[in-house]
């Protein structure tokens, strides 16, 4: 979701944590919801999710178009890492903050993987990104595929991708 304030979040659940069912907490999407409808900064976003009731193993990517910021955020229950300062990140569905969880699904790994070639350093134009969002070809099976899978960067299950340009 983006607010009026320009800020951005997406998520991804991290599927290569353990999951306790037991644990008690709100849910993810009440914690974007706070954070698109409360924060104007990264700063306060930041403090949001610190003293949120955390439940679950999420990642959040949290821009700033005033500032041209980002921050990268990944947490698991009350364990909470956070990474700034960079430019760019690439996420699927598996930490990269965090100490290591079970082990990290094949296709989560296809998916950043795929990412990377398509996404090397540098500057980025509107249609290398959107080229991005559209790939289908299937590092496991070593070909493009015709309709998403769980290995392409395009899935069946993404709920939304869109490219704001910004000038």
């Amino acid at each position: 979701g983006t607010n009026e304030r320009g800020l951005t979040v997406s998520s991804t659940m991290l599927l290569d944590r353990p999951r306790d069912l037991s644990a008690l907490g709100r849910v993810h999407p009440l914690l974007v919801l706070r954070i698109l409808e409360q924060a104007s900064t990264l700063d306060e976003a930041l403090a949001i999710v610190t003293s949120w009731p955390r439940v679950g193993a999420w990642s959040l990517l949290v821009s700033h178009a005033p500032s041209d910021e980002i921050a990268y955020l990944e947490y698991d229950g009350a364990a909470l890492a956070v990474r700034r300062g960079v430019d760019r990140i690439l996420t699927t569905n598996h930490s990269q903050l965090l100490s290591a969880g079970e082990e990290v699904p094949e296709h989560s790994l296809h998916r950043l993987r795929r990412a990377e070639a398509l996404l090397p350093e540098g500057a980025l134009g509107d249609a290398d990104v959107r080229a991005l969002l559209r790939d289908r070809f299937d590092l496991a099976r070593g070909r493009e595929v015709r309709h998403p899978t769980m290995n392409t960067v395009c899935r069946v299950d993404n709920q939304a991708s869109f490219v704001r340009a910004v000038s």
